[in-house]
């Protein structure tokens, strides 16, 4: 198994705000690059900082993001876990997954939660360490229960054949001489012809790809989380009966996507990626065996969140009155509440510092959108009102032990007013976890 920094996990955000001395985790740092470790390679977006203290030593800082990485390819990795996790319980990321990415709108984020480095070596880790794969693959079943929501598309697709006592289409010269005149075969005929069906190239390379992720579904360990996953299965399988898995990765860059087949684009990249992820080899995948080997990989525990408010916020009968990434003239908040007399910008944070203090910086964010006029217009608030219009602000944080309602009803909404600033609350919406039996 790869060597990991401090021998196993490093908690999410540790070292914040000046870093923790890097001997502490290895008793030689001699072989540990400078460099830091940057999600999707943007250098604003920090996964784990390595950096010089100002006493001389070095000191090791890590982020909003969990996965695992080579900090010296070859021979030492580190891996991030949510900073919630006790010895008692650890988050349970798979629920915070599973309701993140139930949300029909989110499409176009999905790729901003993670990053895969796939170009890399891979990191042996313990099995309950793949947070990557499940991502993957449940997002995939998502988008194919779409696709046969909608129904399979059907295309003309090249069927080679070898036809007794008649032509169809063209004869395949070399291989009937090859396969039946040599044979003594006169009347057998190699012909390729074109049908028009399901077993098109998009749905096969579908298919393939389905079939690696019901292979991983078998070694898939826990139970409660289990009739998610099948219920989608169940749907999608029969769909597919039909359709071969004959196709290979490089036919991608060749398909056209028709825009009435959007669903298409996203679950072939998907599928390119589940590919990726197991070397395009089904038998790669480890149905038995207590370690796995991945990609380096990250994953942004603030946008998950992000998502994963958004489900509980629509459980809660908004529906439609709740908005998500509405462009403003300036930025985008996270969510618009726009019922009729009870409007607000609610941003959810994943601090849970929130508990005991706020940050201006938030603050101030927060304030802008309330008074971005396309925030307004979006929240139905007229050009002639704006100016009077005092906007309820509402930052979602989380914590381990919450003690208050889960409720996120209208009246519970605003849970926790700041009292520093005018119409500034603050709501606690607790992560899901696992007990350390259950992990």
């Amino acid at each position: 198994m790869t060597r990991l920094l401090n021998n196993g996990p490093i908690s999410e955000h540790c070292g914040y705000p000046n870093g923790l001395d890097l001997s502490n985790f290895i008793q030689s740092d001699e072989h540990v690059s400078w460099s830091s470790l940057f999600f999707k390679g943007d250098e604003k977006k920090c996964c784990l900082e390595l950096r010089a203290h100002w006493n001389g030593k070095r000191t090791i800082h890590s982020s909003y993001y969990i996965g695992a990485d080579w900090l010296e390819k070859g021979k030492l990795a580190v891996y991030i876990e949510p900073k919630l996790n006790s010895e008692e319980r650890s988050t349970d990321f798979y629920r915070m997954l599973f309701d993140g990415l139930s949300n029909e709108d989110i499409g176009d984020h999905f790729s901003s939660v993670f990053d895969m480095k796939t170009g890399e070596p891979e990191i042996e880790l313990p099995h309950q360490l793949d947070l990557l794969t499940p991502l993957l693959v449940y997002q995939f079943l998502k988008i194919m229960k779409a696709i046969v929501s909608k129904g399979l598309k059907k295309s003309y697709y090249p069927v080679t054949e070898d036809l007794n006592n008649r032509i169809k289409g063209k004869i395949m010269i070399p291989r009937q001489i090859r396969q039946n005149n040599l044979k003594n075969r006169p009347l057998h005929h190699i012909c390729q012809y074109h049908e028009f069906g399901i077993n098109g190239l998009e749905n096969r390379i579908l298919k393939k790809a389905l079939n690696f992720a019901l292979r991983y579904l078998n070694s898939f360990r826990l139970k409660e989380h289990r009739p998610v996953m099948e219920a989608l299965t169940n749907y999608i399988t029969p769909a597919f009966e039909t359709v071969s898995d004959s196709a290979h990765i490089n036919d991608i860059q060749n398909i056209r996507i028709n825009p009435f087949f959007k669903e298409y684009r996203e679950g072939l990249r998907l599928a390119k990626m589940i590919f990726q992820r197991y070397g395009y080899n089904i038998n790669t995948i480890e149905t038995r065996g207590k370690t796995v080997k991945v990609p380096p990989f990250w994953i942004d525990m603030s946008k998950l969140y992000e998502l994963y408010v958004l489900s509980k916020l629509r459980k809660e009968s908004y529906g439609r009155f709740i908005k998500f990434q509405v462009k403003g003239k300036y930025g985008y908040p996270d969510f618009l509440l726009c019922l009729e007399g009870s409007k607000a910008v609610i941003d959810a944070k994943y601090k849970p510092r929130y508990h005991e203090k706020y940050e201006g910086s938030d603050i101030r964010q927060l304030s802008g959108y309330a008074r971005d006029r396309g925030v307004l217009k979006a929240l139905g608030i007229t050009a002639e009102s704006a100016d009077a219009a005092v906007v309820d602000c509402i930052i979602i944080y989380p914590l381990r032990d919450d003690n208050t309602s889960g409720s996120l009803a209208l009246d519970a909404l605003k849970g926790i007013a700041i009292d520093d600033f005018t119409k500034f609350h603050r709501k606690s919406v607790e992560l899901p976890f696992l007990k350390a039996r259950d992990i």
